[in-house]
């Protein structure tokens, strides 16, 4: 076990593909968050939360134990469809996205160390990938460097786009630098979508998914629908 910081109380996190993980039952959860009763087994609180204050399902089945592994992502948006005009600039579709991973942020004394960890996005609609550019706009102290995301000037990401309408950046700090938890949610505020097609003279809805698996093979995606207007 490791011991984990920042919570309500005293705790440790389940080490990675421990038997612990989704081992639970949401059953006695859901009953416990309907009712107002303790679990003591699980350790929550009246809040939904574990107890360092994070998601408290995260996976298939709730942790045995007080704090939840795993990862997820929170879209934190307000809801409203972005507009894209056909041609124009990069559209950022989720600015306001954060994320949530014990196993990583509990590293790097609480900064996070997030190698290993992969971000695939992709455009579900595959009707027009050839003109659908997915790419990044990150801001110091990142930067784009050929296919490298850069920091320090030590890469901490590998960015593959040879796919069409596909996206897949990879973690990693064998450069030297390590990848925290506030840079990953740089990248993932930084994701762009644009639309290359001037001929189209139909509006659509393009969606798009982004998905992140950590370095112990847990996993978590979120969409979102863009509007694209025509511009004919």
């Amino acid at each position: 076990l490791t011991v984990t910081s920042g919570s309500r109380i005293p705790v440790h996190l389940p080490l990675a593909r421990s038997i612990l993980i989704n081992a639970g039952s949401n059953h006695k959860f859901d009953q416990s968050v309907l009712y107002g009763t303790p679990l003591d087994d699980f350790g929550i609180f009246d809040d939904n939360k574990d107890a360092i204050g994070n998601v408290r399902i995260v996976g298939s089945a709730i942790d045995i134990g007080a704090v939840e592994s795993g990862i997820s992502l929170l879209p934190n948006n307000d809801g409203i469809i972005p507009i894209l005009i056909e041609g124009s600039s990069g559209l950022t579709f989720f600015s306001q996205m954060t994320i949530l991973d014990n196993h990583h942020d509990a590293m790097n004394s609480g900064a996070g160390n997030y190698s290993d960890v992969v971000i695939e996005v992709a455009v579900v609609d595959t009707s027009s990938l050839a003109t659908d550019v997915l790419s990044l706009t990150v801001s110091s102290p990142l930067t784009l460097l050929s296919n490298s995301v850069m920091k320090n000037g030590a890469a901490i990401a590998t960015i593959d786009s040879s796919q069409a309408g596909r996206l897949r950046i990879t973690l990693s700090d064998t450069a030297g630098e390590i990848p925290t938890k506030a840079d990953i949610t740089a990248l993932l505020q930084s994701l762009t979508y644009a639309s290359t097609n001037r001929a189209q003279d139909q509006e659509r809805y393009v969606k798009v998914a982004v998905s992140v698996t950590n370095s112990i093979s847990h996993s978590t995606s979120l969409e979102r629908t863009i509007y694209l207007k025509p511009v004919n």
